[in-house]
């Protein structure tokens, strides 16, 4: 995505924010944390934490889940590794209480990265190769790269 394509992208997210109320705000606020994830970690957390608000009257875990990544990369790349290490945890809680093996393996990387961030490199070590047999086991060579 280029530079323009980008910006006209969060502007249009921007506009659909004001004309938007209930599950579809938060969907919109789970796309503009996405949205400004490689350009403004303070935006993920503000629209983030919006969006963890109006959730909370609602079952949807699959938004919950899209918006608690993208705070917990967020806060990891403030360098606010305890609050990073807390959305890691409920992710992975959500993630084992639903059986969703993928995004188990996507918190325990994230714990894992932020362990190895707070030099605590047993514990990131690990959380890391939690999450390698997860990939191994099913068979997500991506998610092997990408650890």
């Amino acid at each position: 995505m280029t530079g323009t394509s980008r910006k006209a992208d969060l502007e249009v997210l921007l506009r659909k924010l004001s004309t938007t109320d209930g599950l579809d705000r938060v969907k919109v606020l789970a796309d503009l944390t996405l949205a400004f994830r490689e350009i403004n970690p303070e935006k993920v957390i503000e629209f983030g934490k919006q969006g963890l608000e109006l959730l909370q009257d609602t079952e949807d875990k699959k938004l919950e889940l899209v918006i608690l990544k993208e705070l917990c990369w967020a806060y990891q790349c403030l360098g606010k590794s305890q609050t990073s290490l807390e959305y890691g945890f409920k992710i992975l809680k959500h993630a084992n209480e639903t059986n969703d093996t993928q995004c188990q393996s996507t918190a325990l990387n994230s714990i894992g990265w932020t362990y190895y961030r707070m030099a605590k490199i047993d514990l990131a070590l690990d959380y890391v190769m939690q999450a390698l047999k997860i990939c191994e086991n099913i068979g997500d060579k991506p998610g092997i790269a990408a650890l």
